[in-house]
């Protein structure tokens, strides 16, 4: 995993924030928030835009986004808070140096076709949960 000090959590959040996802392998276990039964991501109910969310939150609704694919998540790879261009966030968005969207876009590795294949994918949330990306899936 790449450590980007400059764009990454401080390291202690970073560290609790993977730990708590972790947990939410299985099922959605109360660090991860409630789970949505109508879309991907966290449920409609709870989304205010521009208020973020809870680091874990946001990584167990990608981890369990993967989940819904029919992969196994295994992993985290690089991981990154940034600001993206314009609002929504979507897979085009260039990272803003200054004013933007603020979100993070996680790699995450994970198993299919029952184990024998792995697959690398890259996706973008905002902080506030308003928009899930799935931005990238290659095989590794």
């Amino acid at each position: 995993m790449l450590f980007k000090p400059a764009t990454l959590f401080p390291a202690v959040t970073f560290i609790v924030m993977l730990a708590n996802a972790a947990t939410a392998r299985a099922d959605h276990s109360p660090e991860c928030g409630p789970p949505s039964t109508t879309i991907p991501g966290p449920p409609p109910e709870i989304i205010s835009v521009g208020w973020p969310m809870p680091d874990p939150w946001l990584l167990c609704y990608i981890w369990h986004d993967i989940q819904g694919q029919d992969y196994q998540p295994r992993y985290f790879g690089d991981l990154q808070r940034v600001t993206f261009e314009g609002y929504p966030v979507e897979c085009w968005n260039r990272f803003s140096g200054g004013r933007g969207t603020e979100g993070i876009q996680v790699e995450v590795f994970a198993t299919g076709d029952e184990g024998r294949q792995t697959v690398r994918f890259v996706y973008r949330i905002q902080l506030d949960g308003d928009y899930i990306n799935n931005c990238a899936q290659e095989l590794q």
